[in-house]
């Protein structure tokens, strides 16, 4: 698996500038902490990468249309469909659809207990994993996180972590956006500081 190489990504949005020339290599099994005040551009570099959001210039090398996950603020899940249907819609969206791994895709998320609960029913935590999941059924080749630690308990936490290392030793690279670094321990991570949308 290659190295992902940002060059120069800047983006504009009408008059202002979001991402001023951002480079930077994000290597096989490496997970970078995208750090920064309100404002920095954080999400939107998330955004960008994931394909969400035209860049105004600059290249991305390493990944393709459909090789990257991104998970955001809100989980993205239909609530009117169970775990185990959410999990299926995404999949044939993709064009991954294999329902032997849509099995392992829940116990991976450990949600095979409530495969066929709606998403209204879910909690926070719930949610999250099911939101992950999405994300594994995908299978990307880079996996965006944009603040997964948000609302989640001290168990929820050390089950994202143990989630993410899973990722890595997949030599998936993960990028993370987070306000408090300290979620990552006892990951080794690198860090990608942003103020003002320019790399610090």
């Amino acid at each position: 698996m290659d190295a992902i190489k940002l060059h120069a990504i800047s983006k504009t949005i009408g008059y202002r500038r979001i991402l001023h020339g951002i480079t930077y290599t994000v290597e096989p099994g490496q997970l970078v902490a995208v750090t920064g005040p309100n404002g920095a551009g954080k999400t939107t570099l998330l955004k960008v990468l994931a394909g969400l959001m035209p860049k105004t210039s600059g290249t991305i090398t390493g990944v393709g249309f459909g090789d990257v996950g991104f998970v955001g603020h809100q989980p993205m899940v239909y609530t009117a469909l169970t775990v185990q249907e959410n999990l299926i819609f995404f999949a044939k969206l993709h064009d991954t659809y294999d329902a032997a791994k849509i099995v392992h895709v829940l116990r991976e998320i450990g949600l095979e207990a409530a495969a066929q609960l709606q998403g209204s029913m879910l909690s926070r935590g719930m949610l999250q994993r099911l939101a992950l999941g999405r994300l594994l059924v995908q299978n990307p080749r880079l996996c965006l996180l944009d603040e997964p630690f948000t609302g989640l308990d001290l168990a929820g936490q050390r089950w994202l972590i143990s989630f993410i290392g899973r990722l890595l030793a997949e030599h998936r690279p993960v990028m993370v956006v987070s306000h408090n670094v300290a979620e990552l321990h006892p990951l080794p991570y690198a860090e990608l500081r942003l103020k003002g949308g320019r790399q610090l």
